[in-house]
């Protein structure tokens, strides 16, 4: 099966480590326990979406973000297992950011290398749906809509921003767990 995965909020905690640089500029307000739950964090923050694209793009273009962070529970495991049991691993994310065109896939490709990652394409782009796969894991609910109206099976990794768990998508509450699902289709269709 051809599996894709988004990055951020999947694989990298952004949130995390959008924390962690704008803690190291002396920013102590911006710590994760003050951030909202909700998909704007930076409100949290007291940041506008202006603030935050420019502390994102600051955060880009001095190398720390997407280049450092670790990696969140389960994610390079889950590359190596399936790519193990045969499968193609897609990446797909929205990461068109930085001074430098092309600093957000080259430092997205160092990060991805730096922790053993298997992966067989890296597609950079707001419409997960180019990349044709057969069942994808996603935390936005906007791209998990669009990508079951494309015909892909789609899963939220359950998240605070993408609640309330218990409606009509299909969700996992880990990385473990989508998997096992992966597997699981994959042992029917065979």
């Amino acid at each position: 099966m051809r599996v894709g995965f988004d990055l951020d909020g999947v694989w990298y905690d952004f949130r995390k480590a959008h924390s962690d640089f704008e803690l190291s500029r002396g920013n102590s307000h911006c710590t994760l326990e003050s951030a909202d739950p909700g998909w704007d964090y930076f409100d949290g923050w007291g940041m506008s979406f202006g603030d935050w694209e420019r502390s994102y793009l600051d955060g880009v273009d001095s190398g720390a973000l997407l280049r450092h962070g670790d990696p969140l529970p389960g994610a390079v495991e889950s590359s190596r297992a399936l790519a193990l049991a045969g499968h193609t691993v897609h990446i797909v994310t929205d990461r068109s950011v930085g001074s430098d065109l092309g600093a957000s896939s080259r430092a997205t490709a160092a990060w991805l290398a730096d922790h053993g990652f298997v992966f067989h394409s890296l597609t950079f782009s707001r419409d997960k749906t180019v990349v044709p796969v057969d069942v994808f894991i996603e935390d936005r609910l906007e791209n998990a809509d669009a990508l079951n109206a494309a015909g892909t099976r789609c899963y939220l990794i359950n998240r605070a921003w993408n609640g309330p768990a218990g409606d009509h998508r299909l969700r996992v509450d880990t990385l473990e767990e989508f998997v096992s699902e992966v597997l699981n289709l994959a042992a029917v269709a065979a």
